[in-house]
C-alpha cells in the first residue's frame, strides 16, 4: 500500500460538509481512501479549518501553522499591502534590507542574511 498524502484544506472542507450532511465516518473515509479516525480528527478541528478557509487561506495547504513571530508577520504584511497599494515594486533584496533595519525586541530572533 502506497503512503498516504496529507489532505488539503479543500479535502478537509469536503469531509466536514459530508459529516454535517449526516454521512457516516466510514463512508467518508472510504471515499477519501483514509482511516475513519482521520475523518473524526478533521471534524474535531472543524472550527479552525473553516476559519482558515473563510479568511482566504490557500485551499491547497496541508497544514495550518501559526507564524513564529506574529508581530513581525503582521507588521510585514501591513507594510507589503501599503507598498503594493502605492505601486512600489518589491524585491527580495528590498525585504532583506527592511528586515535587517528593523528593531526587534526578541533576543532569540536572528535573520538568515
Amino acid at each position: 500500500m502506497a503512503p498516504k498524502k496529507s489532505l488539503s484544506l479543500q479535502d478537509k472542507e469536503a469531509i466536514i460538509r459530508a459529516k454535517d450532511a449526516g454521512e457516516s465516518n466510514y463512508k467518508i473515509a472510504e471515499r477519501f481512501d483514509r482511516n475513519p479516525s482521520v475523518t473524526r480528527a478533521v471534524y474535531k478541528r472543524k472550527d479552525s479549518i473553516l476559519h482558515a478557509i473563510e479568511t482566504g487561506k490557500n485551499l491547497k495547504l496541508k497544514r495550518l501553522k501559526k507564524p513564529r513571530y506574529l508581530d513581525i508577520d503582521i507588521s510585514l504584511v501591513g507594510w507589503l499591502k501599503h507598498a503594493r497599494s502605492q505601486n512600489i515594486p518589491i524585491s527580495g533584496d528590498m525585504l532583506k534590507v527592511i528586515f535587517i533595519q528593523g528593531n526587534f525586541s526578541d533576543s532569540n530572533f536572528s535573520n538568515s542574511v
